[in-house]
């Protein structure tokens, strides 16, 4: 039953049944769909009364998540739109503690076998949509026939499938007797990210590739590890002086115009707003929802000439909504995940999935907004990574199969070898004086007669 609410929550965080119906039937993401997130809720329930200690105990381990947690309530007190703040922090806090009992009722072995069953499953269904029934698999405006299988957008499928590939690999390090399951998934992965044409997955996937290389070398020794930090610094600071100072190879790279597909227009609008209430923020997930005529977002949708659902910055957001609570805490757990999960390289083979993963969801929070949201993927595996590599080596572990073995005979006791035996004394025999043998010679030769 656990696996089975795992499986589910897992499924609805994915998004890939309300875009499902949103794609088939036409309505609003918004339109009594809530009850699709009772499995959230049931699981969150569980873990507070059947098993608190758990909970507690994730939570010491991770303390900068339940920080996060309190800054996103406080914002509740000064909402422009309570009741929604309100109820969007009650589904964040649920997910956070959804992931806190994910972390510690289930071994890493587990929570990877589940998850590769979902990616599984989604990328089998988005395949037989894209090819079968290509009007609803593939994207029939922008981008037009680029895959987005259940989606709505077809970024959001080659994210969902970047991730997938950097789980196929975790799982191959931490049971290469998977590979017959990890090998298909991680190509099938790869496939889906390129038949949705999206850039910024298939740099995310090569991100996530290149830091498990690293894992893998890091572990090898101190002396390699120090050799490939020093090499992976001297490669990040180019790519910086790159983006300064000739930030047209990367655009010409990623095909994207210097504005990042309109983000750098949503980016300056929302620093306008931002400064409306630059310290404690609107309130979280009370801006871009409210469609009101006197809405703060409203002059944002004026500055850009469209409706964006979000500031297209993990960071940005956290800004707009929680103020400089929000964002400093944020700031704070995003570093403790990155320094648990540096730590927890040559003490657990969880670093194969918590870092990669990590460092592709910390770059693509720079132009998506993922790391904090009452309902996504990304924001429920940025918390569970964190609890996760902040327990390495402290994790439930997965039971080890009793193999048989031949008997073993029972000992023999110790007997000493017998002692050699001792050479033979030698006898000294005193030679006959001549007076003796002549008495002998002369019995010899003058036998007495019977």
């Amino acid at each position: 039953m656990a696996f089975g609410l795992f499986g589910a929550v897992l499924f609805i965080l994915s998004g890939a049944p309300i875009d499902f119906l949103v794609k088939i039937a036409g309505i609003a993401p918004t339109s009594g769909l809530g009850i699709f997130w009772t499995p959230i809720l049931v699981m969150a329930a569980i873990g507070l009364l059947f098993h608190p200690g758990k909970i507690i105990r994730a939570a010491f381990r991770a303390p900068p998540v339940v920080f996060m947690v309190g800054a996103i309530a406080l914002s509740c007190l000064w909402s422009i739109d309570p009741a929604t703040s309100i109820k969007n922090t009650m589904f964040f806090f649920a997910s956070v503690v959804g992931a806190f009992y994910v972390s510690q009722r289930f071994s890493l072995v587990e929570i990877l076998n589940v998850f590769a069953v979902l990616f599984g499953g989604l990328a089998v269904v988005s395949t037989v949509l894209a090819l079968g029934l290509p009007q609803i698999g593939t994207m029939q405006e922008i981008h037009v026939g680029a895959w987005n299988g259940v989606w709505v957008d077809k970024n959001t499928m080659g994210g969902f499938f970047a991730m997938g590939f950097g789980l196929a690999v975790a799982r191959f390090a931490v049971t290469p007797s998977s590979w017959l399951t990890s090998l298909p998934l991680g190509l099938i992965s790869l496939a889906m990210v390129l038949m949705t044409t999206s850039k910024t997955a298939l740099v995310g996937l090569l991100l996530i590739l290149a830091v498990a290389m690293g894992v893998f070398i890091m572990r090898r020794g101190p002396v390699i590890a120090a050799m490939f930090v020093w090499l992976s610094t001297m490669t990040i600071a180019a790519l910086v002086a790159i983006m300064i100072f000739a930030p047209g190879i990367l655009f010409g790279l990623l095909n994207r115009d210097a504005t990042l597909t309109s983000r750098t227009i949503i980016w300056t609008a929302t620093e306008r707003l931002i400064e409306q209430r630059p310290v404690k923020g609107f309130g979280f997930d009370a801006v871009w929802g409210d469609q009101s005529a006197s809405g703060p977002v409203v002059a944002v949708h004026q500055e850009v000439h469209f409706k964006p659902t979000n500031a297209h910055s993990s960071w940005m957001d956290a800004r707009l909504e929680t103020g400089i609570p929000g964002l400093a805490t944020l700031i704070l757990m995003a570093g403790f995940a990155l320094i648990a999960a540096l730590w927890s390289i040559p003490r657990s083979k969880s670093a194969y999935w918590t870092l990669p993963t990590l460092v592709m969801l910390l770059q693509s929070s720079f132009t998506e907004s993922t790391l904090v949201n009452a309902h996504g993927t990304e924001s429920f595996l940025f918390i569970l990574l964190t609890v996760l590599a902040a327990s390495s080596g402290r994790m439930k572990q997965s039971p080890v199969p009793q193999q048989m073995a031949a008997p073993v005979p029972a000992p023999v006791p110790f007997m000493p070898a017998p002692f050699p035996p001792l050479p033979p004394v030698p006898v000294f025999v005193q030679p006959p004086s001549s007076a003796r043998l002549a008495e002998r010679l002369y019995r010899i030769t003058h036998p007495i007669p019977q």
